[in-house]
């Protein structure tokens, strides 16, 4: 039975269009830009991070069955980027309630240095100059080391993703390999062994490269499904829930390989919510064929479907 979970998105790495207040009377489209226009603004990420995820959330997702959650961090959480509000308590207080309340931590790096994809979830919006600079390398493998040293041997520790979504060149592809090599001897050397160590599939089409480098090795592969994206943007509803159900084949096919997750999915398919229900349970039953799966997003300011909540007590998900 696939561990179920959720991403705390838009909470330590900040995204616009999920905490639009946050953003608030500004042109800021990223936590960087956010970050830039002064302390003012840093306040409002400071009152944010306390507030945003509190307790009874975790309360309400152990009710739910909850077992997991996927936390999206970036590289200046410790507080060590000038330049950046940090958010270390926060991710002492993640591991805590983890704790009290049964359930398991998967750190996700979705902020490197320079950006890993240039998208607004890794914190900077632009190119992705991760690739390009050998000191961006050292100070994800120095900050995969630190994450390690704190929290590597914490009991509820379920993994670490190395990259979430990176861009990758095929010209660089041999450099991002060697960054997995370093970073899984850092993780090792650092961590229980039931560390699990992750890295995406980088949404390329062809996912069973990546699952084959995953066995090599020895680690998770990490894909995410969005099924009305892409080539389905224009699909019918119908369309979309085969295209769901047909995806267990390809993740069964994938776990012959290597252990595969699904890090990122959602509801979110147009306004025809007469077919949400049939669509998670398409989703949910398609995902036992992975190790686990987590739900892209836990909440929003806004309701809809990129609401995990919301879609929950709007009956439109059933974990229970």
């Amino acid at each position: 039975m696939a561990l179920k979970g959720v991403n705390l998105g838009g909470w330590l790495v900040a995204e616009r269009w999920m905490t639009p207040s946050l953003f608030k009377k500004t042109n800021a489209q990223d936590e960087f830009s956010l970050n830039a226009l002064g302390e003012i603004y840093k306040q409002r990420l400071i009152i944010h991070h306390e507030t945003f995820i509190q307790e009874t959330d975790f309360k309400w997702l152990k009710q739910q069955g909850v077992k997991a959650v996927r936390l999206p961090i970036g590289y200046w959480v410790f507080g060590d980027e000038p330049s950046l509000v940090g958010a270390a308590p926060q991710l002492d207080w993640v591991f805590s309630m983890a704790k009290k309340y049964d359930m398991l931590v998967f750190l996700s790096i979705h902020g490197a240095k320079g950006s890993q994809n240039g998208k607004k979830h890794s914190g900077k919006i632009g190119d992705a100059t991760w690739h390009k600079d050998k000191n961006n390398i050292r100070t994800t493998l120095e900050f995969i080391e630190k994450l390690c040293k704190k929290y590597g041997t914490h009991p509820n520790l379920w993994g670490i993703e190395l990259l979430n979504e990176p861009h990758i060149p095929t010209w660089a592809l041999f450099r991002f390999l060697r960054f997995y090599q370093q970073a899984c001897h850092i993780i090792r050397a650092n961590s229980h062994d039931r560390t699990q160590i992750v890295i995406s599939d980088a949404l390329w089409p062809w996912k069973s490269f990546w699952a084959f480098w995953a066995k090599k090795l020895r680690v998770v592969l990490d894909v995410h499904y969005y099924h009305s994206f892409g080539i389905n943007r224009h699909k019918l509803p119908q369309e979309i829930i085969a295209a769901a159900t047909r995806s267990a084949k390809q993740l069964k096919k994938l776990s012959n390989l290597c252990p595969v997750i699904v890090g990122e999915w959602s509801l979110v398919m147009g306004d025809d919510k007469n077919h949400y229900t049939k669509y998670a349970k398409a989703q949910m039953q398609a995902y036992e064929q992975s190790e686990a799966w987590f739900y892209w997003s836990y909440k929003t300011e806004l309701p809809g479907t990129w609401n995990f909540r919301d879609c929950v007590e709007k009956g439109f998900i059933k974990l229970i």
